[in-house]
This record gives structure tokens, sequence and C-alpha cells, in this order.
């Protein structure tokens, strides 16, 4: 009886074990893919208009989209990556380039702020809830990966593929 009640409790104790490592598996490769994403500017092969778009395992855009501006659809700053099954899905905000004849170079329009030269160059500066939306641009991308696998090896393959094919 004893070495009953010890195999039950050797059991539970594994179980638990299990489901433990696997959570945290899974939030260190959440981790990593944050890490490699989150705040991160990804420049896209083609630049996709719209508020979201998919791309299949082997980097093909899935789904309607236009070609846009590169100027304004080329980039995306990323916000948050996370993996659900499969897929990589990428929240972030539109990059908006323009030419900055005072500091003669591309900008971000999101870095331009009231007191700055290149303010004077948008007259929707001045409506504050109009430039906010501008610069806020939302967009979501929907990458899906080749591998299920568990392990961050597995999905680090993936996603280096990712950002080399899409589009």
């Amino acid at each position: 009886m004893f070495v009953q009640r010890s195999i039950e409790i050797f059991r539970t104790a594994a179980a638990f074990l299990i489901v433990a490592l696997c959570a945290s598996a899974a939030d260190d490769i959440q981790e990593q893919v944050n890490f490699e994403y989150r705040d991160k500017i990804l420049t896209l092969r083609r630049p996709y208009g719209g508020e979201g778009f998919k791309f299949g395992a082997a980097g093909q855009r899935l789904g309607d989209a236009k070609i846009g501006a590169w100027t304004v659809d080329g980039q995306v700053k990323v916000k948050s990556a996370t993996l659900v099954d499969r897929n990589l899905k990428i929240e972030g905000r539109r990059v908006w380039l323009f030419f900055d004849p005072f500091r003669r170079q591309f900008r971000d329009i999101g870095s331009v702020s009231p007191g700055d030269k290149a303010a004077s160059l948008f007259k929707t500066f001045a409506d504050r809830e109009r430039w906010k939306q501008v610069v806020e641009q939302p967009v979501e991308i929907d990458v899906e990966l080749a591998s299920g696998s568990p392990d961050w090896n597995g999905y680090r393959g993936d996603l280096s593929e990712s950002k080399r094919v899409a589009g």
C-alpha cells in the first residue's frame, strides 16, 4: 500500500512538472518572438495597403491586398507579435515616410513633434485628433508558419524565413 501511494504521488508530481515545463517552454518561445519583433520596423518586399493581410508558409500573399506607395505602405513598426497555433500574428502601425527638406532625409511622420520645423509641412498637424489618426495607422499581419514545432529552434527558422520572403 505504501509503494502504491508513493507511485500515485510520483505520478501526480510528474504530471504537474510536465505541465509546468510545457507552459514555461511556451512562455520562452513567446518571449523570443517578442524579442525578435517588438519595437522593430519590418520592411515589406511589396508595399501592401490596407489594415491587414496574410502570408502563407511559402511567403505568398493570401487574399486581396492592393499595392500602395512605398512611403506609406512599405514599412510596419511592430507593437506586438504572438504565436497562435501555426501562425505569427503581428500588430503594429504603418511607418509613413516623408522627405524632410530641413534635415534632408526621409523621416517617419510619427517622429514629428509640435516644435519641429517639419510640422509646418502638414496642415493636419493643427488638428491633433486627425494627426493622431494619421500617425497611428494600424495594421495586422498574419504569417502562416511551416512547422508546428514547439521549440524555439523550429520557430526561429520559420520566422527568419517569413522575414525574408514575406511579399
